[in-house]
């Protein structure tokens, strides 16, 4: 459009002081039917080049009754001073004068933001949508809700259009789990055989994986299954198995998933019910699932698990073993068919926290450089709280009574690199109580460190969040394996540490970190394998 056909146009409209933007439109109810060009069979309507709005309607009579309207507000209002009658300066005729003073007190909340509406005003984004694009927004919600929401019968259809159900399979599992509200921690393990059907299907490539598995506390409750015409909510370990009795209520579920190396997949694959399992029963369950992994053509290459006791101990019946030092530790242990090495790596974020809450009540440790104070980390959150300002750190309320906190955040912040900026920033400073705070900036720095390296998940992070490589394995290695032995040197009361009974954290940075090495180079060996990096 041209300068001249804009000056048309906002004449036409006839509007003082109009300046039109891009986002002001005239209605097509302005334009007579030759002012549009003709597309037959297009219901679009599309403006010749010289078209001017001339349609505009008369506003005469809307103007007249909104002043109708205006004289009638204001004889209601003389109609209420009539009421409120003062003495006049004439005998012959009196003013009516509303006092104010005889009015009962009127309470008005102020406006917080005054509204002002513009004369001319882009459209708002509801105005802009046709009542058309409206629905078909509501029904995009619909359809979004409905995915969530979905019930087995849906989840099932989904797997059998991807091919990953067989017809047979679907029918088993809609007998065996659709409509089970009372059934929903019923033992899944009489499923196996399809589960890993399905997973036999895979790419020789995508068939490398690592094993988990973890305990969840449940309510214990007995309900009576119509179904199968029998009581639920014992201890249920599958095959009509009976490992810890058959009235014995369970209190927890533990479940285990199957997690691809490449990331491409994983899948949980079954689950028990027990009321804290025996370590023995736990290591025969873990070698039934890697017979069955094995029968369906998975490579499991290790188990990752927390650092519980029984867990400790089922690795140590598998045959895995603890050592003084980093070279005597026994990372794996062999496979019950293939005798394959099968390494155990510890959860690195279970371990993070044991190492937080291990300063956090011992308050004193000791290492070669001199002690380590957790009063150091809270003297620090107290003097940020005092001056209103933070040293490029985390530290909060949280962070110090951490008690009952289950957030890992919560112990990656407190032992992290940040703070021992801080600490070495105060020092530099001479700030008192200060002074003394190289132990503890080594401590912090070691577990940042280590929980880096045990944690990384991005392909293009650097340092010792980078993913294991061909190339710099040999870096890391020399970074790393000492930070091990800087934990086997820590002390608690003259004792070394790892010979008391706060040793979980220790044995199990160690075990992690020798056994991702290992799987590194064993992968890294193999050729066939095609594995650029390793992501912990």
């Amino acid at each position: 459009m041209t300068n001249d056909d804009a000056q048309q146009w906002i004449q036409a409209v006839g509007r003082k002081g109009f300046i039109p933007t891009q986002y002001n439109k005239v209605c097509s109810d302005h334009f007579i039917k030759d002012d549009f060009v003709n597309n037959v069979g297009s219901k679009l309507l599309k403006l010749k080049e010289n078209a001017v709005p001339s349609i505009f309607p008369d506003y005469t009579s809307i103007i007249e009754k909104a002043n109708v309207q205006c004289l009638e507000k204001k004889e209601a209002v003389h109609s209420t001073q009539s009421q409120f009658p003062t003495e006049s300066t004439s005998d012959s005729e009196k003013d009516y004068v509303l006092d104010l003073s005889k009015l009962p007190e009127l309470q008005l909340t102020p406006l917080k933001k005054q509204c002002c509406r513009p004369l001319f005003s882009s459209p708002s984004k509801r105005a802009i949508f046709s009542p058309m694009i409206r629905k078909l927004k509501t029904k995009v919600k619909q359809l979004q809700q409905k995915v969530r929401r979905q019930n087995m019968k849906d989840l099932l259809k989904i797997l059998k259009d991807k091919k990953l159900l067989a017809n047979e399979s679907e029918e088993l599992l809609l007998e065996k789990l659709d409509s089970a509200t009372l059934e929903l921690f019923q033992n899944v393990f009489k499923n196996k055989s399809e589960v890993m059907q399905a997973l036999q299907n895979l790419n020789p490539q995508d068939k490398h994986c690592n094993f988990c598995f973890d305990a969840m506390s449940i309510r214990k409750q007995v309900l009576w299954s119509e179904k199968d015409n029998k009581y639920i909510g014992y201890c249920d370990f599958g095959n009509e198995l009976q490992l810890e009795g058959i009235n014995t209520e369970a209190t927890e579920a533990l479940f285990f998933m199957l997690i691809s190396l490449n990331g491409r997949w994983k899948l949980p694959i079954g689950y028990v019910l027990q009321d804290k399992i025996t370590a023995t029963a736990q290591a025969e369950i873990i070698k039934s699932i890697l017979k069955l992994s094995h029968q369906s053509g998975l490579k499991v290459w290790g188990i990752t698990c927390d650092g519980a006791y029984t867990n400790i101990s089922t690795i140590k019946i598998l045959g895995c073993k603890l050592g003084d030092n980093y070279s005597e530790i026994k990372c794996w242990f062999p496979h019950p068919t293939t005798e394959e090495k099968v390494y155990f790596i510890p959860d690195a974020c279970h371990n993070l926290k044991l190492d937080r809450n291990i300063l956090g009540n011992s308050k004193v440790l000791k290492s070669d450089l001199g002690y380590i104070h957790w009063s150091h980390i809270s003297n620090l959150h107290n003097l940020q709280q005092d001056i209103k300002l933070k040293f490029a750190n985390k530290l909060s309320d949280s962070h110090i009574n951490y008690h009952n906190k289950m957030k890992v955040s919560y112990a990656a912040q407190t032992l992290s690199s940040s703070t021992a900026d801080a600490l070495q920033f105060l020092k530099q400073q001479k700030v008192s109580s200060f002074e003394n705070i190289d132990a503890t900036e080594e401590y912090c720095r070691a577990i940042d460190q280590l929980f880096d390296f045990l944690n990384s998940k991005n392909t293009y992070a650097k340092n010792f969040k980078s993913p294991i490589t061909k190339q710099n394995i040999v870096f890391l290695e020399n970074k790393i394996i000492p930070l091990i032995k800087y934990l086997y040197n820590l002390k608690y009361d003259d004792q070394l540490l790892h010979t008391t009974g706060k040793k979980t954290f220790i044995h199990d940075f160690a075990i992690a970190v020798k056994s991702l090495f290992s799987i590194a180079r064993s992968i890294f060996a193999d050729e066939s394998l095609n594995f650029d990096y390793l992501l912990t």
